[in-house]
């Protein structure tokens, strides 16, 4: 029986009582929005722990950039938990510019795509596993939403909003989450641009 300190229960129970609100009318409402990284695979890991199953659309943004080790990651969480991701291709030319450049390039053009979804598939529900950790990711994620979505009105869910890195990676080892095989070669999941040694590099 896995004991967890009181914090982290309380934030377990919450993120999965948010994750419990979503039943059967909301499903096909609904989109997961999943990066390879240990923060969207607890996501994933806690809506099987509630469902027995993921019933929602999943969705992967592929900017061309990613290691081999996420790509083959995603067929993994796809054996996992039963279920087929929604892979979303988009090729991005470097064209010679700042890693910053193109770091503001994908994350811009990732939320439009998954915007595009959302308008075609009339989505209401947006779950993400940002965090207030991730502060700028996620103030990003929102003022960027809401610069592209003005057709369709939607909700976004932030379940794992309260944790931090630590109680992620705590989680993720103890509750038998798979972990991207990238974190271990490069320290992050998100692909070549986003390597520390990398910040001031122009490609």
């Amino acid at each position: 029986m896995l004991i967890l300190e009181k914090s982290i229960e309380y934030k377990l129970k919450k993120a999965l009582n948010l994750i419990k609100l979503f039943d059967k009318n909301k499903w096909r409402e609904t989109i997961v929005s999943f990066s390879g990284g240990k923060d969207s695979s607890l996501l994933l890991h806690l809506i099987f722990m509630v469902f027995k199953k993921i019933p929602f659309q999943v969705i992967f943004f592929n900017n061309g950039f990613h290691f081999n080790e996420t790509i083959k990651f995603i067929k993994l969480i796809e054996k996992k938990y039963f279920f087929k991701i929604v892979t979303i291709n988009h090729n991005i030319s470097s064209e010679r510019k700042y890693i910053f450049e193109l770091k503001n390039k994908i994350e811009n053009l990732r939320v439009k795509k998954i915007n595009q979804f959302i308008l075609q598939n009339k989505i209401k529900y947006l779950i993400t596993g940002h965090k207030k950790t991730d502060s700028i990711s996620t103030l990003s994620l929102k003022q960027i939403t809401i610069k592209y979505i003005s057709k369709r009105k939607i909700k976004i869910f932030f379940p794992l909003f309260d944790f931090n890195d630590y109680e992620v990676l705590f989680l993720n080892k103890n509750l038998g989450v798979p972990l991207n095989q990238s974190y271990n070669k490069f320290r992050n999941s998100e692909g070549r641009l986003f390597l520390k040694k990398n910040n001031n590099f122009y490609v």
